[in-house]
């Protein structure tokens, strides 16, 4: 995440900062899921590109950047999440 925002000349916040940002934004996004299933909530296709270009340009990101930092954000996230000690 570091890497691709520095080659993209991004400000990179405090690591302590940007490691509390991302769990709440994880937290919340898994509260939101949440609650979506329990209710029935379904968006399309076309809902959800929308939002996605309103996002990216809100963040002075194209929707390329956008996407790269989502992806990155995922994978450290799953990556902690692993334990190769067992």
């Amino acid at each position: 995440l570091k890497e691709t925002r520095n080659s993209r000349g991004m400000e990179i916040p405090p690591e302590d900062t940007l490691i509390r940002e991302t769990l709440d934004r994880l937290i919340l996004e898994s509260i939101q899921l949440q609650k979506g299933l329990r209710v029935g909530i379904r968006i399309s296709d076309a809902q959800l590109t929308t939002a996605i270009q309103n996002i990216a340009p809100q963040n002075r990101m194209t929707i390329e950047q956008l996407n790269d930092i989502i992806v990155e954000m995922k994978n450290a996230f799953s990556e902690e999440g692993t334990d190769d000690s067992e």
